[in-house]
């Protein structure tokens, strides 16, 4: 099933990534779970895949960044 279009499989990708340990999660780990969610394969999209899945990962780290710089900009403001 190729008629997912990129949105969907974005919206998949996040969903599975939501609360996964980004440390140890594979791209080949979500696409199983994605292809058992969907009931299809995603095997012949690897590539198309794999890119959204990098760019998921990395639009939550930046999000983690952004949390972890405001916390820390409250802390210095306090110092002198």
């Amino acid at each position: 099933m190729s008629d997912i279009s990129s949105e969907d499989l974005r919206r998949e990708i996040q969903a599975v990534l939501k609360d996964a340990d980004l440390a140890t999660i594979s791209a080949k780990r979500v696409r199983e779970q994605v292809e058992g969610k969907l009931n299809c394969s995603l095997l012949s999209r690897k590539k198309e895949f794999d890119k959204i899945v990098m760019e998921v990962i990395n639009e939550q780290q930046d999000e983690e960044d952004e949390d972890d710089d405001e916390g820390k900009g409250s802390r210095c403001g306090s110092r002198r």
